[in-house]
C-alpha cells in the first residue's frame, strides 16, 4: 500500500479582497484527500473537508475513484461550501458508470453533526437520502469504516472477517470558535506502512493533553492551519506559535513534511506587522528562516499539488 496526498484548498475563509490589485495568488476554499494506492490501483479515496471547488479540482487532475467517505472538521462554511456538489455530482458520476448507488458516508464529531444552530444536520437537513451521517461519539480512539455498509467502529472491535478499509483515523479535540461545536482535528494511520497523517482543521490553540498525545508525534505528513504570520487572531492561530508546535512534534528520525496551509495574513496587515497582506513570498521566506527539527521539511502547501507520502 503507498499513498498520495493532495491539497485542494489552502486558503482562508474569504481569499482575495474585492478593489485590491492581484498581488497574491487565488487559493481554494479548504479540501483535502488521501489516497491509498495498491498496485497503482486506487483501493480508496477519503475527502478531508469539502471546501469549493474541490469537485473541479478532482476531475480535472483526472481522480476517477469518487471519494469513498467525507471527515469534515469543523462546520463553517469554507469547509463545507462544495458538499451540495459532492454529493450530486457523486451520485451522478456512479450512475453513469452503472456503480450501484449507496449514500456518501460523511464522518464528523456528534456536536459538529447534532448542534441545533450549527451542526451539519441543520445546515443539510434536506439531504437525509444522499448522506449516511456517522458521528464519532468518542475522541482519541481509533475507529475504522466498513468498506460494505459505511459504519464506523472501534479498531480494537474489528472482527477477522469484516472488510474495512486499511487506513484508521481518530479525532482530537481543538479549540476553534463558538460558532464550531465539535471542531477537530483527524489523525489517519495506515496499518500496512504504519504511515501517519495528520489534518488540523482550524484552530486557535490545542490543549497540552493533545500535543502531548503519543498519536500527536511524528507524522509522516501535517496539514497545519496557519491563518497568520505574527498576529494572534481570536479563532486562529499563526506561524510563531506553530513554529513551537512543529519543533514538539519530533521524537524520532522518520521523515515528516508539515504543510502550511488555510493561510490569509490580512491580520498581519490589520495589526501592523506588514505594510501590506502577506503574499506567497512572505511566507516563503518565514519558513525558509525556520529552524526545523532534524528530517522535517516544511513548505507551504498548493491548490491542486499532490504529494508522495
Amino acid at each position: 500500500m503507498s499513498l498520495i496526498f493532495y491539497t485542494w484548498g489552502t486558503g482562508a475563509a474569504y481569499g482575495r479582497e474585492l478593489g485590491l490589485s492581484f498581488t497574491r495568488r487565488m487559493r481554494n476554499q479548504t479540501a483535502n484527500s488521501i489516497i491509498g494506492l495498491n498496485h497503482k490501483k486506487i483501493d480508496f479515496h477519503f475527502l478531508v473537508d469539502a471546501g469549493s471547488p474541490c469537485v473541479e479540482s478532482i476531475i480535472q487532475k483526472n481522480i476517477l475513484k469518487v471519494p469513498d467517505a467525507l471527515f469534515i472538521t469543523h462546520s463553517h462554511n469554507d469547509h463545507i461550501s462544495d458538499l451540495d456538489k459532492l454529493v450530486h455530482s457523486r451520485i451522478r458520476g456512479l450512475d453513469i458508470q452503472s456503480i450501484p448507488l449507496k449514500p456518501l458516508p460523511i464522518i464528523c464529531t456528534e456536536k459538529c453533526l447534532n448542534h441545533p444552530e450549527y451542526g451539519l444536520k441543520e445546515k443539510f437537513k434536506d439531504y437525509n437520502d444522499e448522506i449516511d451521517w456517522k458521528p464519532i461519539t468518542s475522541f482519541d480512539e481509533w475507529h475504522s469504516l466498513n468498506k460494505s455498509n459505511g459504519n464506523i467502529i472501534p479498531s480494537n472491535q474489528i472482527k477477522s472477517h469484516e472488510d474495512f478499509y486499511k487506513m484508521e483515523f481518530k479525532a482530537l479535540p481543538v479549540n476553534h470558535s463558538p460558532d464550531a461545536p465539535g471542531a477537530c482535528l483527524y489523525i489517519f494511520h495506515e496499518k500496512t506502512t504504519h504511515k501517519k497523517l495528520i489534518i488540523s482543521g482550524d484552530f486557535h490553540s490545542l490543549n497540552d493533553n493533545i500535543i502531548n498525545n503519543k498519536d500527536f508525534k511524528d507524522p509522516s505528513l501535517i496539514i497545519l492551519e496557519t491563518n497568520n504570520i505574527k498576529a494572534w487572531e481570536e479563532d486562529h492561530t499563526n506561524w510563531e506559535n506553530n513554529k513551537k508546535l512543529i519543533k514538539n512534534l519530533k521524537t524520532d528520525k522518520n521523515k515528516t513534511l508539515v504543510l502550511i496551509s488555510h493561510t490569509s495574513g490580512y491580520e498581519d496587515y490589520k495589526q501592523g506587522y506588514y505594510d501590506h497582506i502577506p503574499i506567497d513570498k512572505d511566507w516563503a521566506e518565514e519558513i525558509k528562516n525556520f529552524n526545523a527539527p532534524y528530517n522535517t521539511t516544511v513548505g507551504l502547501a498548493e491548490d491542486g499539488k499532490c504529494y508522495k507520502i
